[in-house]
């Protein structure tokens, strides 16, 4: 089940991300499936949110295919209240 704070220290849920253009800032927000991070992004030099898949569910199939989803899903909107998607790695 899902805790709050996270069991594990953030330093070791920090997600490894692709050399060079995002840089991990911190924890924003846990979530049930994933975990959205402040982050840099050094190629533009901006701020960004970065959401990852929480490590216990990485594992799982299904999950991996339903965060996927979801990103897709959510590239595809445009409107205020929801955060526009740039990339997804």
């Amino acid at each position: 089940p899902y805790t709050y704070p996270p069991r594990q220290p953030v330093a070791e849920l920090r997600p490894a991300v692709s050399a060079g253009r995002y840089r991990v800032i911190g924890l924003h927000k846990p979530g049930g499936l994933g975990m959205v991070w402040a982050a840099e992004d050094t190629v533009v030099g901006r701020t960004v949110a970065l959401k990852t898949i929480r490590p216990e569910r990485a594992g799982n199939q299904n999950l991996i295919r339903r965060f996927v989803r979801e990103a897709r899903v959510t590239g595809r909107l445009e409107h205020p209240a929801i955060v526009p998607l740039y990339d997804l790695i």
